[in-house]
């Protein structure tokens, strides 16, 4: 769990999902500001808050990653602002 937590933020101090980092795609959860919108990415609200952390750290643990990877549009961000 922290190790999810650690690396969501560190995406938040990154400037993932309109934090400073501008999007190339619109992915930011209209419920929750500077959170993504697209299931199982480390940047879901969920992750920070903790309402849903557990379901999605045991669902991918069956599949043998319990930590969520940035998805797509999150890899785009970076990529865009110069990550590789």
């Amino acid at each position: 769990v922290e190790e999810a937590a650690l690396s969501h933020e560190l995406g938040h101090l990154i400037g993932l999902v309109n934090l400073g980092s501008p999007a190339v795609n619109s992915h930011e959860d209209s419920q929750s500001n500077n959170h993504c919108d697209v299931n199982e990415c480390l940047m879901r609200a969920e992750i920070e808050f903790g309402s849903g952390l557990m379901g999605i750290l045991e669902s991918r643990a069956g599949k043998g990653q319990a930590i969520p990877d940035l998805d797509s549009e999150c890899l785009l961000d970076l990529q865009a602002n110069g990550g590789r």
